[in-house]
């Protein structure tokens, strides 16, 4: 929850108020604008990392409605989203909302005209453009800030 994380967060600037001035009495200790210096970067790398979670969420809030047969919700997708398992949303999304055909090769037996002849386009295709596409792409450049943030602190392997 919001207090929960507002707790946390005071918690953290408490220590850091009383991590600052030990680290200054240290001998060859960097001086308190070097460090602020050298954390800039990392707090680039995280805030690029919370818009895109928030983009994430955003697009999430467009999702149509899932009938049931797919056993899942939009809940469930919003879900995956917010613990940070887009990739596993976009797959769900990919299940739930194909994308259209180059040809219908699976109904050319049928001989019945439906609704929507001639147009083997009969996928999803805007909600890929506008959501399932944009998601997956926010997967990739999630792995990526969070290899990048692993490598500012020498967390390697």
């Amino acid at each position: 929850t919001n207090n929960s994380i507002e707790r946390i967060a005071n918690s953290f600037s408490i220590d850091f108020s009383k991590f600052d001035p030990m680290l200054s009495n240290m001998e060859q200790a960097p001086s308190s604008e070097e460090r602020r210096e050298a954390r800039l970067e990392v707090h680039v790398l995280h805030a690029i990392r919370q818009a895109l979670m928030m983009k994430a969420l955003a697009l999430a809030g467009q999702l149509p409605t899932v009938s049931r047969r797919h056993e899942s919700s939009v809940v469930d997708i919003m879900t995956l989203i917010q613990t940070m398992q887009i990739g596993e949303a976009v797959a769900l999304l990919c299940e739930i909302f194909p994308a259209s055909r180059e040809e219908e090769v699976t109904l050319a037996d049928l001989n019945e005209p439906g609704h929507m002849t001639g147009n083997p386009a009969n996928g999803y295709d805007q909600l890929h453009a506008d959501v399932i596409k944009p998601l997956e792409k926010i997967d990739c450049m999630m792995h990526q800030l969070t290899l990048a943030i692993c490598q500012a602190y020498g967390a390697y392997g």
